[in-house]
Order: C-alpha cells, then sequence, then structure tokens
C-alpha cells in the first residue's frame, strides 16, 4: 500500500513538472513570437517598435514611458517579450511579460467607464483606468466615443478634464432601442455608493486637490511687481491719463515708487497671496482724483498690454483683469 502510494506521488509530482515545463516552453515560444522592442528615436526620446518594422508605434521622452507602454501593450495581446536596447542599439535586457487576467464581467469595458464616471464624477483619466483596469489611452479613446455618442460630456477648466454622464443618452443597440442609461446606471449607482461608500475615496483625494491660486499661477511676487512696475510707468506716460488735470498733479509729485509698492501689495493680496495690503481700499484712494469711466478703462487697457508684455496666460489676464474691475 505504501509502495503504491509512493508510486502515486511520484508521478504526480513528475506530472507536475512537465505540465510546469510545457506552460515554461510555451510561454517561452509566445515571447519569441510577440516581442515589442524600446529603441531610441531618432528625433529624440524613445519609442516602441515591432521586430523588424520602419514605423514605431509609439514615441516617449523616457525609455522607462516606453518601457511601461510596451509592457501595456504585450500584456493585453496575449503576453510576449519586451526588449530594451540601449543606445547604441545594442540589448540591455529582455523581460518576458505575461498576459493580462481576464476576468468575466456583466459589463463590458466601455460600460464600466461609464459606470464609474457615473459612480465617481470628476475622476481623473488616472483613476478610471485603474478602476477598470485598462490603460490611459484606452480610456481616453473610450471617452471620445462616448463623447460622440452624446453619452458623455467633456469640459476643460484649467488643465482638467471634467466628464458627465449624459442619462437620458438613448442607448444606440437595436435591440434596446428606446431605452436610456438612467433606468440602467442610476439605480445601479445608488446601490453602489450605499454598499460602499468609500469607492471614490482616492479619485475624491485627487479631485479635490486645491487649484494653485491666482497668485501663484502668475508666479509669486517677483513676476507680479514686474508687471506692476512696467503698468505704473506705461499709465504715467500714457497721453490719454494726462489730460485730467488731478491725475497729471498726481503724476508729478514723485511718488510713483512707493505707488508701485502698495499695487504689488494690493494684486499680491488680491490673488490669494501670503501679503497684506495696508493702504486705502480703491474708491477712497481715487476719489479725488475724479477718473472717469474712459481713463479707468485705458488704465485697464494698460494693465493688459503689461501682462502680455510679459506673457501672462489669458485665464490670469483675465481673472486679474476682473479682480481690478470688481475692487
Amino acid at each position: 500500500m505504501d509502495s503504491a502510494r509512493a508510486s502515486y506521488f511520484a508521478l504526480k509530482r513528475a506530472t507536475g513538472k512537465a505540465s510546469k515545463t510545457r506552460a515554461s516552453h510555451k510561454e517561452s515560444k509566445m515571447a519569441k513570437l510577440n516581442q515589442r522592442h524600446v529603441v531610441q528615436h531618432p528625433r529624440g526620446g524613445w519609442a516602441v517598435r515591432k521586430p523588424h518594422a520602419t514605423r514605431v508605434s509609439s514615441r516617449h521622452q523616457t525609455q522607462a514611458l516606453a518601457q511601461t507602454r510596451a509592457e501595456e501593450i504585450l500584456s493585453h495581446s496575449g503576453g510576449g517579450e519586451a526588449v530594451t536596447h540601449r543606445r547604441d542599439g545594442t540589448i540591455r535586457d529582455s523581460d518576458t511579460v505575461r498576459p493580462a487576467t481576464a476576468d468575466w464581467s456583466l459589463l463590458s469595458p466601455l460600460g464600466r467607464v461609464v459606470f464609474y464616471i457615473a459612480l465617481c464624477p470628476g475622476s481623473t483619466i488616472k483613476a478610471i483606468a485603474r478602476a477598470v483596469d485598462r490603460t490611459e489611452r484606452q480610456v481616453w479613446s473610450m471617452i471620445q466615443g462616448l463623447r460622440r455618442g452624446n453619452m458623455l460630456h467633456v469640459r476643460k477648466v484649467g488643465r482638467r478634464y471634467h466628464y458627465t454622464i449624459n442619462l437620458d443618452a438613448p442607448l444606440l443597440h437595436p435591440t434596446i432601442a428606446g431605452l436610456t442609461l438612467r433606468p440602467v446606471v442610476e439605480q445601479a449607482v445608488e446601490q453602489a455608493r450605499r454598499e460602499a461608500t468609500d469607492i471614490c475615496e482616492e479619485t475624491e483625494g485627487e479631485r479635490t486637490m486645491p487649484e494653485q491660486s491666482l497668485y501663484e499661477r502668475l508666479g509669486g511676487v517677483n513676476a507680479i511687481a514686474m508687471v506692476v512696475d512696467r503698468f505704473s510707468d506705461q499709465i504715467v506716460a500714457n497721453p490719454k491719463l494726462n489730460v485730467n488735470p488731478n491725475l497729471k498733479e498726481w503724476n508729478n509729485k514723485g511718488e510713483l515708487e512707493g505707488l508701485k509698492f502698495m499695487r504689488t501689495l494690493w494684486i499680491c493680496q488680491t490673488a490669494g497671496g501670503p501679503f497684506q495690503y495696508t493702504g486705502k481700499d480703491m474708491h477712497e484712494a481715487h476719489k479725488d482724483l475724479h477718473i472717469t469711466s474712459e481713463e479707468f478703462d485705458e488704465v485697464g487697457v494698460e494693465i493688459g498690454r503689461a501682462l502680455d508684455h510679459f506673457g501672462v496666460p489669458e485665464r490670469e489676464k483675465q481673472e486679474l483683469l476682473a479682480a481690478v474691475v470688481v475692487h
């Protein structure tokens, strides 16, 4: 009996080794058949390409980014071998990439993107890709398809994209014509939020990360002081702003340098910087000068010209000019 048992386990071990060997040979064969090479691009950076291909699949700033992309391609195409070359073209190393594990899901990848955005509005592309197990490039492509089908709206605020699901968009497949996303998605989203309250915790952290203040986006106190210095000089030299005798008299007092300092403090504080303006409010400071609306508009023009001179982006320019008008 013991002899039979020993023979059984010996046979099982041998069979297992043979199975692992066959799997290893299969992986090795797949790696040789399916390769992506990471090579230096002739116009700079690094590229991913198939063996013997004349055109590259993608181009990247660093070798690490190119390696990541090569591994993504191989992982989603059944596995293979990622071969990294040195700058001189010789092979630096080679890694076997296993195929991505496919798990069954009721939703297609496109459906998972729709569901996740509806569940976690404000998600970044990175967060969506991580949640649906796809690359950021694949998710972006799916988002563009949903946008063309009017199932998703995209708007850009600053450097961030914001995505909103159109729950009243009709489902396009002929077998479900007449239905919209609302009855399919809305209840599922509500249930998911009840049962997993922290499901969007990571995304919320990314989404609610405070945006830089106008002060920071303008470049801080030194950049603001340079703008103030320029437009203050231009205001004094502008003939349209020397017709008003009160303005002309003030311009000849020789107090411009002090005014530049106070203007810099005021803009820094108004733009959200760590400075406190201690002078008079704008109405009190200008009431004795009797500035007309036309003269005030001309001051705005000079501020705008100074911002343009230093290459301040349009968004920040308009925010600052709006703050000047409000005050």
